[in-house]
């Protein structure tokens, strides 16, 4: 029984991601100068794999003996990162992009979230990911979440590089007075 509740709940919860996300308009206008579109689509892939790789151990495993409290943990989790993703969203507003691209117009947000946290989305995914492990106990999972982590830090990369020849000096001070991925720590 507690399999067909985690399991609805990681349905349900990454159908509302989708339904939150797909609200947003996200994709580059021809406008927009693109730097790198091949690692959107590498990392929406890598992500699409983090949820499937537990449905398919699953399928071909069968369920592992679920531990009572990772429902309790790991439902949380996801709702908060699910919380602070659409948030980190919303306040970069237009300037949020699923490809690295600069619009014509862009400015340096460093307001709400972004005050000293460069890439809150991230690592509200990586919450998403971490209650999902924790809920269904998945062997398989933690590989898709270390190549989650992979090209995170690959785009982290790649975002910085373009924003720091785009702002300049502005955006070196702000990396100076902010953390890139974990707050208070990286």
């Amino acid at each position: 029984m507690t399999d067909w509740i985690t399991l609805v709940a990681i349905i349900g919860s990454t159908l509302l991601h989708f339904i939150l996300e797909g609200r947003i308009k996200a994709n580059p206008t021809a406008a927009d100068r693109v730097f790198d579109l091949k690692s959107a689509r590498l990392w929406n892939l890598i992500t699409l794999s983090c949820m499937a790789l537990p449905l398919i151990e699953m399928a071909i495993l069968g369920p592992v003996t679920p531990w009572p409290r990772g429902a309790m943990l790991g439902l949380p989790l996801m709702t908060l990162g699910m919380g602070l993703r659409y948030q980190a969203i919303l306040q970069l507003g237009a300037y949020f992009t699923y490809p690295i691209c600069l619009r014509p117009e862009h400015r340096l947000v460093q307001e709400g979230l972004y005050r000293r946290w460069r890439h809150p989305s991230y690592f509200a995914n990586f919450l998403i990911l971490t209650g999902a492990w924790t809920m269904l106990q998945s062997r398989w999972l933690p590989f898709g979440i270390l190549a989650y982590a992979a090209m995170t830090w690959y785009r982290i990369r790649r975002e910085e590089k373009v924003l720091l020849e785009h702002f300049g000096e502005d955006y070196a001070r702000y990396q100076a007075s902010s953390k890139a991925l974990i707050p208070f720590v990286l």
